[in-house]
């Protein structure tokens, strides 16, 4: 992480004379170069290309990964390592498909099972070509109220439409991706556990919304669980191997080691013990944006946070999730916070104005972003002179990603401090995996 001083940046500042402090007008959201702004080692592959072009919409970088699969954008922090992880999968279990092993194994669930599998099939990847809905409203000064009620409403009709999809065949149920996991059923019959068995041996997430991999986890989990042998035993010959397993600093272990009821009673259990009701407890667990894995990073980052006055506030905000893009970036600001609170200040209170913010003892207003570069907008511009912000000390940005230098410039002119580089990966909590 790199530590923007005050004095030294607003020196500079003044060096360069007026027009650095207070400069008219406002930036349009850049456009970077991927070199300049994506991992050196996720910009090459010999399965997937990158744009060189990455568009920015004052918070969020739009990252492209091209390949004869299908085209994947990357929207948020870490989500390049995501897609390009997401990417290697799909190459290797389309190269496991043609082999003699797999169709032998498949040929084995069918016995096991009775019944006719749909195999896998390369799909469009629409779900990620889409521009999802952004979280620019987080930093609105006027947004919707966290504890509306018409939400209830929207987790009714989501319940009973899941309730529909388990009642479907397994084919159905992938074209539906609610999750990427097996029906009751499946579950019962041990299916489940062989899919999660199957993403932990890829280095992908079990619940990915991504419709072209979930097909295929669900057409090689069959064959690994009509077979009775290890992941290994049938993708583990494909000529290549695997890169770096990307996703493991995202992924947690129990999204791969637990089953979903299991992960539901901790998470369930977790805010309990933070003061949150259970009817809000009930309607999270089922919010339709937050799969498992992305929900759990929320709960463990909430419990390292530990009780205190606005945790179960943190929930509610998460309700009004409408996108998993603004999933994401709500569990990875709750990570950030969690993270200042092991690291430099205890966070004493948490309020939701907007985003989510913390408070320290001493006064100091905490602003966690789960953002990948930050320019000088209007709306940012607009949230930084809001006088809430102004605590008994000056605000402090906690950034996952980073400023343009006129963002870093006219935060500094006003006494913010910055933190960039910020990790989003949930700290360790009591029984966690993390470390």
């Amino acid at each position: 992480m790199k530590r923007v001083s005050c004095a030294i940046a607003i020196g500079l500042a003044a060096s360069a004379g007026p027009l650095a402090l207070a400069q008219s007008g406002y930036e349009t959201p850049a456009v970077l170069r991927a070199a300049d702004i994506v991992p050196p080692a996720l910009l090459q592959s010999a399965v997937y290309t990158v744009d060189d072009r990455v568009t920015t919409d004052g918070l969020l970088t739009k990252t492209t990964l091209r390949s004869g699969l299908g085209d994947f954008v990357a929207e948020g922090p870490g989500m390049v390592a995501v897609r390009a992880a997401e990417l290697q999968a799909l190459d290797v279990l389309t190269k496991t498909e043609t082999s003699e092993i797999f169709q032998k194994a498949l040929q084995a669930s069918l016995k096991r099972t009775g019944q006719s599998l749909k195999t896998a099939v390369t799909n469009p990847v629409d779900t990620l070509k889409g521009v999802p809905a952004g979280v620019g409203r987080f930093f609105e000064r006027v947004t919707r109220d966290v504890k509306t009620g018409m939400q209830k409403v929207g987790d009714e009709a989501e319940q009973a439409k899941t309730q529909q999809v388990a009642g479907q065949s397994s084919s159905g149920m992938t074209e539906a991706v609610e999750e990427g996991a097996a029906t009751a059923g499946q579950g019962v019959i041990g299916y489940d556990d062989s899919r999660r068995r199957l993403a932990k041996y890829l280095g992908v997430d079990p619940y990915t919304t991504n419709a072209s991999l979930a097909h295929k986890l669900d057409s090689a989990a069959w064959a690994v669980w009509g077979a009775e042998f290890g992941p290994d035993t049938v993708i583990g010959f494909v000529p290549g191997g695997f890169a770096v397993k990307f996703t493991r600093d995202w992924v947690s272990d129990l999204v791969w080691d637990l089953t979903p009821g299991d992960l539901r009673v901790r998470m369930e259990t977790h805010l309990k013990d933070l003061g949150v009701a259970q009817d809000p407890i009930d309607r999270f667990l089922r919010q339709k944006w937050f799969t498992h894995t992305i929900r759990l990073a929320l709960v463990d980052s909430l419990t390292a946070l530990g009780p205190g006055p606005g945790r179960p506030d943190v929930v509610a905000w998460a309700l009004t999730a409408e996108s998993e893009t603004q999933a994401r970036f709500m569990a990875g600001s709750v990570a950030i916070l969690a993270r200042h609170h092991q690291t430099a200040g205890r966070i004493a209170r948490i309020r939701v104005a907007g985003t989510v913010l913390g408070e320290t003892a001493d006064g100091v207003v905490v602003v966690p972003a789960a953002a990948d570069y930050v320019s000088w907008t209007e709306r940012v511009a607009a949230f930084a002179g809001r006088p809430d912000l102004a605590g008994v000390k000056p605000p402090r940005l906690w950034l996952a990603g980073k400023l343009s230098p006129r963002a870093r410039q006219e935060l500094t002119a006003r006494k913010w401090t910055v933190e960039e580089g910020v990790s989003i990966v949930p700290p360790s909590v009591t029984g966690g995996p993390r470390s």
